[in-house]
């Protein structure tokens, strides 16, 4: 075997650790929320807790403190939430490019150069424009040019996405 064929070989190696190590966190991170969520179902049978909407998960690297719970009161907690601070944080997800910058931040991090291009947004002035309120939310984090998601706040905004699932693919 010469030294090209042996280089390829260790790439070989190389790419499949790589993917083995992902598929690891993964699985890792599968069943943690599989017993928390088991645990959190047993809890709520046993106490009879009733109108309480219970939401948890994990998005992206679970080291990064990307597990999220909610557990609120429908009631005292949601029916009551201030229309001014309802109306800002929806705000944020109300324009389609500001949303289609954060779906692609959220698929991968990026510069705003980059969100130029891939969304055909004419000027970096646009995209500022757009991404300025989504960090200041603390939504999105703004890394030496690079935008990435704040996976400590994902829980609140995957809840949104659920939601606005529900009302969109639901059965009238």
């Amino acid at each position: 075997m010469d030294i090209e064929q042996m280089v390829l070989q260790l790439q070989k190696e190389v790419e499949e650790l790589k993917k083995q190590t992902t598929e690891s966190k993964e699985s890792q991170a599968k069943n943690i929320n599989k017993e928390f969520i088991t645990k959190e179902f047993e809890k709520a049978e046993a106490t009879g807790e009733s109108n309480k909407i219970k939401i948890s998960g994990s998005y992206g690297d679970i080291s990064l403190g990307s597990i999220f719970k909610i557990n609120l009161d429908i009631e005292k907690q949601l029916l009551t939430l201030d229309p001014e601070k309802v109306s800002t944080v929806l705000s944020l997800f109300s324009n389609k490019d500001r949303y289609a910058i954060f779906h692609s931040i959220l698929n991968s991090p990026k510069t705003v150069a980059e969100l130029v291009v891939e969304l055909n947004l004419n000027s970096t002035g646009k995209v500022y424009h757009h991404i300025n309120p989504l960090i200041n939310a603390d939504l999105v984090k703004n890394r030496n040019g690079l935008l990435t998601v704040n996976c400590r706040k994902m829980g609140g905004v995957l809840a949104i996405l659920a939601g606005v699932y529900k009302l969109t693919k639901e059965k009238k």
